[in-house]
Formats: structure tokens, C-alpha cells, sequence
């Protein structure tokens, strides 16, 4: 690994233990929706929400679609869901779902909801966990040997986003912090 102060160690070691709930080796392709249904997840969307009023289906889809990417919960039956944007790309909603996954290995666990969902529970708004899950998330779907192998092939920022249907985005966050940049 080019890099190896702790963070990364601590990052790409949590990516690794994330892929193996699910029996993924560190070089092998990771479909965020597959990987959620892996491990329980229903993915869904404001309109699949029962008793979402048309008037927050319309804060949420149009009015304030910019707004938010996505969220986990805890439905009152014990389901756990990720809720996604309707309105983003397939490579913001397969970020989206692993930032969410993240937060749920690292422990950011839920609180009971004062938004007014009776007895739905979501976390509270920690810009120190959001970095944390959307780091892990990352190195869980992009592992520095899969990216590795990606880099050996010379593949650009472009072509490796089209590969594993994510963003240009993520794909350069995730060469810069695994110091695979340098090699690109």
C-alpha cells in the first residue's frame, strides 16, 4: 500500500471486513444494491413510503430534491431500509447506499426520530460520522487491490467510474486517499 499512516490501515481494513459479511474478496466487483440485499436492506424511495403525505412527496422529489441524497432507518417492524433520492444518478444512489451501509458497520447507530415519524429510527446529523461512513463507504466499493488493478491497467478516472458505476468523483477521492493518484 503507498500510503500507511493509520487512517488508511484503519480504512481500508474496515472496507475489507465490510466486503466479507458478504464473502467478497478485495479485488472482486461490489453492486451496492446487491450488497444491501446481502445483508437485509430494502432499498427505497419517498413514494414507497406508506402514509407519506403527496405533500412531502413533493418536498422531497421536487421542491427539495437537492437537497439530500439519501438516509438508513429502522422501520417499527425491525426492517432496515435506505431510503434514496429519486432525483440523483445511479452513481450518487450507489455511493449513497454505501455511505449509509458504513454507517451502520461503524456503530453510528440510530435514534428514535424527532422529525415526527412515529417510531422510525435515524441517526442525528454528525459531520464527523458523515466523513467517516462516506471514507469507508468509498474504500468498501473501490478497495485499494481492486483499484490497484484498475490503475495497472491503465484505465482513466472515466472509464473505472463507468466500470463500477460510480462517480468521476468518487473515483479520484478514492485514488487520492489510497495515494493510487500518484500511480494514474
Amino acid at each position: 500500500m503507498t500510503k500507511s499512516d493509520g487512517f488508511t490501515r484503519w480504512l481500508e481494513g474496515n472496507a475489507q471486513g465490510m466486503r466479507q459479511l458478504v464473502g467478497l474478496g478485495p479485488s472482486e466487483r461490489l453492486v451496492p444494491r446487491e450488497f444491501a440485499e446481502a445483508l437485509y436492506y430494502t432499498i427505497v424511495f419517498p413514494a414507497d413510503i406508506e402514509g407519506l403525505s403527496p405533500g412531502d412527496l413533493v418536498q422531497l422529489t421536487q421542491v427539495d430534491s437537492r437537497g439530500w441524497s439519501g438516509s438508513s432507518a429502522i422501520l417499527p417492524n425491525g426492517q432496515p431500509v435506505v431510503l434514496l433520492n429519486p432525483t440523483d444518478s445511479v452513481t450518487r444512489n450507489n455511493i449513497t447506499i454505501m455511505e449509509e451501509l458504513a454507517h451502520d458497520y461503524l456503530g453510528h447507530r440510530p435514534s428514535l426520530s424527532s422529525a415526527g415519524t412515529a417510531n422510525v429510527r435515524q441517526r442525528d446529523f454528525s459531520k464527523s460520522n458523515e466523513k467517516q461512513a462516506y471514507a469507508l463507504g468509498a474504500a468498501a466499493v473501490l478497495p485499494y487491490r481492486r483499484l490497484e488493478n484498475l490503475v495497472q491497467r491503465r484505465m482513466q478516472v472515466s472509464e473505472i467510474a463507468d466500470v463500477e458505476e460510480l462517480s468521476r468523483s468518487v473515483v479520484t477521492y478514492r485514488l487520492n486517499v489510497s495515494g493510487l493518484g500518484r500511480a494514474a
